[in-house]
């Protein structure tokens, strides 16, 4: 299934921690919503839902439990992997290109990993330092 998801531009993704839920969406560039698919069965209490160059990447801060999926053309989400055993307790999860960035709010600790086109989490770094109490982190990427 490696590869077979495109890169989304003007795609939503919509996700229901409490339920599993799931649906996908267009905006048009006049402002226009479409949707193409609604769904289930995903796992439930994901914390964050990060796009990374076409997947999907699920991080739960509480077990520290992580997943990858994607989306097909027609909005179908495909889930591609399941894991765990990363570090729990991440307020924020970022993505530039296929790298993720980790960072704690509390601690200023951060860590980075890449996430493959087939759906596989490799950690490349852990750190701290950072400042705390950031609220907000955003990838500038375009």
């Amino acid at each position: 299934m490696a590869g077979a998801f495109r890169v989304m531009t003007r795609e939503l993704f919509f996700y229901n921690a409490a339920t599993g839920s799931c649906g996908a969406g267009q905006l048009s560039t006049e402002g226009n919503f479409t949707g193409l698919a609604n769904g289930g069965g995903l796992s439930t209490n994901w914390t964050h839902v990060v796009p990374v160059d076409g997947e999907l990447f699920f991080y739960n801060a509480a077990t520290g439990s992580c997943g990858a999926g994607g989306l097909s053309s027609a909005g179908n989400f495909t889930g591609l992997t399941t894991g765990g055993g990363l570090s729990k307790g991440w307020t924020h999860v970022d993505a530039v290109g296929r790298e993720l960035f980790f960072y704690n709010a509390a601690t200023g600790s951060c860590a980075a990993g890449r996430l493959s086109s087939a759906g596989n989490f490799t950690g490349l770094t852990t750190g701290g330092g950072l400042s705390t109490n950031w609220t907000h982190v955003v990838a500038m990427t375009g």
